[in-house]
């Protein structure tokens, strides 16, 4: 499946590909037992997933909402398993109204995850640990399908329960986790320059840090390292080259 290649116009004149992030709407934002009907104040998947793209305009939201019938839990995750090459990262929002919903496979693909939950929505968690009784089941203790978790957590009012300036911040906390994941893309696909004097990288003269015996392999180690975690190269110069 090929993605459209939407871009947006940077200050300086150049294009630049948005930050793809899947995201999905596992329940209606309100719910458990006795649940009322719609509640008044409220912001709707619809009315929320416009809002955070009024604020991410560097993000493409990829929206699947599981309560208007546009895929289960299940079929989302081959889904996203199968495009995972084409996106940057995952949103996902509330708690799974059934157990095909609620064994958190999705938050667990390896690419930056934020998983919200709607204040205050009915929910067992974790799930497999309420269901079986069994801790070693559970997604607490991790087991072969909760691996490659790389996950933050954030919450939204979406009743208005709280005073505004309270959901205000919880809508500003996410907003902020989000624009975390467009600058993880970003540092994929940078270089940066390092002029240093020294032999290592980081090394300085503090403390006789400089008569330390260092790995030989230590800048390939480091630099691999930071590859692989951020996706960001260095690129050493001596500062004889660099002049």
């Amino acid at each position: 499946m090929r993605r459209d290649m939407t871009k947006c116009r940077l200050p300086e004149g150049k294009m630049e590909e948005r930050t793809a992030i899947y995201t999905v709407f596992l329940s209606r934002g309100y719910g458990g037992p006795g649940t009322p009907p719609e509640p008044e104040f409220f912001l709707s998947n619809d009315a929320l997933a416009e809002k955070l793209q009024q604020r991410c305009r560097g993000v493409e939201f990829i929206v699947r909402d599981v309560t208007q019938r546009t895929g289960s839990p299940v079929a989302l995750l081959e889904d996203l398993k199968k495009r995972k090459g084409e996106l940057d990262g995952v949103l996902l929002v509330g708690v799974g109204a059934s157990r095909e919903g609620r064994d958190y496979r999705l938050a667990f693909s390896g690419l930056p995850t934020v998983v919200v939950y709607n204040l205050f929505e009915f929910m067992n968690v974790p799930y497999k640990l309420f269901a079986t009784g069994r801790e070693a089941e559970s997604v607490v203790v991790g087991g072969a399908e909760y691996r490659e978790g790389r996950i933050l957590t954030a919450s939204l009012d979406r009743r208005s329960l709280c005073q505004p300036s309270v959901s205000t911040a919880a809508f500003e906390d996410l907003v902020y986790k989000i624009k975390l994941i467009e600058v993880i893309k970003k540092l994929k696909e940078s270089r940066i320059l390092v002029v240093a004097p020294h032999r290592f990288l980081a090394e300085v003269d503090y403390q006789d840090d400089v008569q330390k015996r260092m790995p030989e392999d230590y800048n390939e180690t480091y630099t691999k390292a930071l590859k692989e975690a951020l996706g960001v190269e260095l690129v050493v110069a001596p500062p004889e080259e660099f002049f």
